[in-house]
């Protein structure tokens, strides 16, 4: 029990920063991030636009569609296990734009144990959007497609973030959706865009 309740508190803590820093300005990318996103576009990453502007990822864990003009930034993309995307032209904002955050990893639990997956996850937020009076609460979940799906909604004071967790077999993927800007979020379809990453999950197994 405790060393699970450690191993997602240090996912989620570290999930929510990287969403909180979201496409925030710009910067170089390490060497060492060079190199692993060379490595992953020789591998395995493919990455399409189709005839609707929509992207169409392909990444080792797994696909998944990018919708309404959302692109990657490769900035703060870390592959093969974390992608992060925004609205094309926030790319380069000075300020965190609205953006969605795939992030791949392992776990403890097997196929039969979503469920206290899904109540560890929950235990563990409700004190980190506390710590930013916020509250946080797991508002939706089922099946789509051949996939187990939990949605947690952390509602904080200046910005909210909406998590998908995908499970799979002792490892999950998590679509982490960051809103800082509310009227933009209906300008740029984040949340359309969130969803629809979401149900179109693959997992490349």
């Amino acid at each position: 029990m405790k060393r699970f309740k450690t191993v997602v508190s240090i996912i989620l803590i570290t999930a929510m920063l990287l969403c909180m820093s979201g496409c925030a300005g710009s910067y170089r990318r390490s060497s060492r991030r060079d190199r692993d996103r060379d490595d992953a576009e020789e591998s395995s990453e493919e990455t399409a636009r189709d005839d609707t502007g929509e992207i169409e990822c392909e990444t080792e864990f797994g696909t998944y569609t990018i919708g309404y003009g959302w692109v990657e930034v490769e900035s703060h993309s870390t592959p093969p296990d974390y992608y992060s995307y925004c609205a094309e032209g926030n790319e380069d904002s000075q300020t965190p734009p609205n953006n969605l955050a795939v992030s791949h990893d392992t776990n403890y639990y097997g196929p039969d144990e979503d469920d206290d997956f899904a109540t560890a996850i929950l235990q563990q937020i409700h004190g980190q959007a506390a710590a930013y009076n916020g509250t946080a609460s797991m508002t939706e979940y089922g099946t789509f497609g051949e996939n187990q799906v939990y949605r947690f909604d952390l509602e904080m004071e200046d910005f909210n973030i909406y998590q998908w967790y995908v499970c799979g077999d002792h490892e999950y993927v998590m679509f982490s959706l960051a809103i800082y800007d509310f009227d933009e979020a209906e300008e740029d379809h984040s949340m359309d865009v969130a969803e629809e990453a979401v149900n179109s999950f693959v997992w490349n197994r």
